[in-house]
């Protein structure tokens, strides 16, 4: 039968390590190894990874699995990937459907069914403690998700929130794309070029290929700097097409959350059009559901405009 349990120690180990524990913290301390495998057997506590275990029946939340991670990945070991951007707070973090953990090259632990491991002789020095649990900065985070993923759309999404949000700067997620593993790389460096040439969000970058494929667009100016004729600047449209006086807006939900960002986004608009330009909004969804239909939207407002020869007040400024 098993002992009486210290309340006061297993208080511990859900204040300090969200109810995870190791062998070595528990037996000895406070069961023996007869307890231990009784607790188990009975499903009192379960089994999460080798000598690591939830003292507490039930399914793990995340920051329980980050725990478990990092005492069976040892005291240098660091979250990284998608777990680490969520507990920074990325809004477009990839779901973490699996903790990784970076641990030291000479650490003998291997991955496990939701734990991934990546062993690394380039650890971040002085890793971040978020919630009590040790996480690697995000341009390590974000390349290391980029890595784990085939997917463009989420590797722009991460790395344009990173930058706009100053969670990493362009040079330290160079840094990582160079420094790091050439393999499942190509997302990520593509994505570090789109935001390095001036896209500030993913449907922006996805825009921007689409109109790539037109054979009846010219090239479109991104984040032109734009002034009236009389010199007075004017808003930065995310595209513009010169010689049609045409803007070019990705307009998101989010951007338009609340009262004051949709009365910007209208004294933008009304600012361009009083100088003669046209405005046409599409939306990430729209981009994304039928980018087709966007393209031919573009195309037929440039047509009909360089036809009607529409006269427009707005200038490019070098």
């Amino acid at each position: 039968m098993p002992r009486r349990r210290n309340h006061s120690q297993v208080a511990k180990y859900f204040d300090e390590q969200y109810g995870i524990a190791r062998r070595d913290q528990l037996v000895g301390s406070f069961v023996t190894d007869a307890e231990l495998r009784w607790r188990l057997e009975t499903r009192e506590w379960r089994t999460v990874l080798p000598s690591v275990y939830a003292l507490f029946r039930g399914d793990l939340a995340l920051t329980q699995r980050a725990s478990a991670g990092l005492l069976y990945g040892g005291p240098t070991s660091q979250l990284t990937g998608a777990v680490a951007l969520t507990l920074w707070g990325l809004r477009y973090a990839p779901p973490a459907e699996r903790v990784t953990l970076l641990v030291p090259t000479i650490k003998r632990v291997s991955s496990s069914p939701g734990f991934r491991i990546i062993r690394s002789d380039r650890l971040p020095s002085g890793p971040t403690e978020i919630a009590g649990l040790r996480v690697a900065p995000v341009a390590r985070a974000v390349a290391d998700a980029a890595r784990d993923l085939i997917d463009l759309r989420t590797t722009r999404a991460m790395v344009t929130e990173a930058v706009q949000r100053q969670f990493a700067s362009l040079a330290e997620l160079t840094v990582e794309l160079t420094e790091g593993p050439r393999r499942g790389s190509a997302d990520l460096r593509r994505a570090i070029a789109d935001v390095a040439g001036g896209a500030r969000s993913a449907p922006e970058a996805e825009l921007r290929d689409l109109c790539r494929t037109s054979r009846i667009l010219p090239p479109v100016l991104w984040n032109p700097t734009l002034a009236d004729v009389d010199g007075v600047r004017l808003p930065t449209p995310d595209g513009w097409i010169d010689d049609a006086g045409l803007a070019i807006e990705v307009d998101s939900k989010e951007f338009h959350a609340s009262p004051e960002l949709w009365a910007k986004t209208l004294h933008r608009h009304n600012q361009l059009t009083a100088a003669g330009v046209v405005v046409l909004h599409v939306t990430p969804g729209d981009i994304r559901r039928d980018p087709g239909a966007v393209l031919r939207l573009i195309e037929a407002t440039y047509l009909d405009l360089l036809l009607a020869g529409r006269p427009h007040r707005a200038r490019l400024i070098p």
